[in-house]
């Protein structure tokens, strides 16, 4: 991109690399990825969710930094529970996880939380766990179970909110799923020599034009549509009142226009005007980076093995994002 500040020319280039907002110092050697299911949602009990399955996957950086994006560490540590609520279950269709499937399992106690504590005294530190919108439901769940029982972990391990982190990197074009956008299927690479601004504006007002163009044709098309069953209607007055095909017609007109198209116009008109948002659904990153579906979704470990290959896949910017974006755990605060 060329500027002009003061009939001075500057060359703008845009370097792929992550850049840190701020820094905490910390350049965390082990990542503990994690994940809970649970009773149900907060927002729809009350703040009362329990825990009904956690797991706890780590790997070195080193091992992770090592690995192509379809294979795991071969060095991995897995901590998987399942835990009676003692409350009912309505997320059983989500998660396959009935109440009378964990009658008989431990409740979550002193010994779970030891049991954490343990597993993650064995890691190599600085330790760093990882979940996806981890800071609005993983960590705050996590850490009230603890707090309840009147403990905490220590108070050197870290966390991370993986949504967060793929959010920023893909506005930042540091996602692997950016360049398989369709937005960048148009796009050519420049050319090697020097552009002068004088091409670039004139470029960019032809860009413009046809833009107007497009959305002036579309418009046209929005103003002379008028289904035909409305016109009769509006040429002649009713004996009756307004029959249901009127009302589906109408009903039918609504959803065109809210959709930005008409169902029975050209193709042209059935283009939507704006680009739909990205969505950062674990799944949906997921099919964007390896073009199939996750597996076992909505399966504590099977959601944790997905964040582990999307996290691989992004390589050392996921790793430097946690680096400098991480909090220590026991500033959580509980659900």
């Amino acid at each position: 991109t060329i500027i002009l500040i003061n009939n001075y020319h500057f060359n703008l280039i845009l370097t792929i690399t992550y850049i840190p907002m701020s820094s905490n110092g910390t350049k965390i050697n082990t990542f503990v990825f994690f994940d809970t299911e649970t009773t149900g949602l907060p927002e729809y009990e009350f703040n009362r969710t329990r825990i009904t399955e956690l797991t706890m996957i780590a790997a070195g950086r080193d091992h992770l930094m090592e690995c192509d994006k379809t294979v795991l560490p071969r060095v991995l540590h897995k901590l998987t529970l399942c835990i009676n609520p003692r409350k009912l279950i309505t997320s059983t269709e989500i998660t396959g996880l009935a109440n009378d499937m964990l009658e008989h399992q431990r409740v979550f106690d002193i010994d779970t939380v030891n049991l954490i504590q343990l597993f993650l005294s064995r890691l190599p530190g600085p330790i760093c766990l990882v979940a996806h919108n981890g800071n609005k439901f993983d960590y705050p769940l996590l850490q009230k179970e603890i707090k309840k029982l009147g403990q905490k972990l220590s108070e050197d391990i870290l966390c991370a909110d993986s949504l967060i982190a793929f959010k920023e990197l893909h506005d930042s074009y540091l996602m692997p799923d950016n360049l398989q956008s369709p937005l960048f299927n148009d796009v050519k690479p420049l050319d090697k020599e020097i552009v002068d601004d004088e091409s670039i504006s004139a470029d960019v007002l032809d860009c413009s034009k046809i833009l107007d163009n497009k959305f002036n044709e579309f418009k046209n098309e929005l103003n002379e549509y008028v289904p035909e069953d409305v016109k009769n209607r509006n040429e002649t007055t009713p004996k009756r009142a307004t029959s249901s095909s009127y009302a589906e017609n109408n009903i039918r007109a609504k959803k065109e226009r809210r959709n930005g198209y008409h169902m029975n116009n050209s193709t042209n008109a059935k283009k939507c005007l704006f680009v739909p948002r990205t969505s950062f659904k674990l799944v949906d990153i997921y099919k964007r980076i390896f073009n199939e579906d996750a597996k076992d979704a909505h399966n504590a470990e099977g959601d944790v093995l997905t964040l582990i290959h999307i996290a691989i896949a992004c390589k050392e910017n996921f790793f430097l994002w946690c680096d400098d974006n991480s909090i220590p755990f026991h500033l959580v605060k509980s659900l």
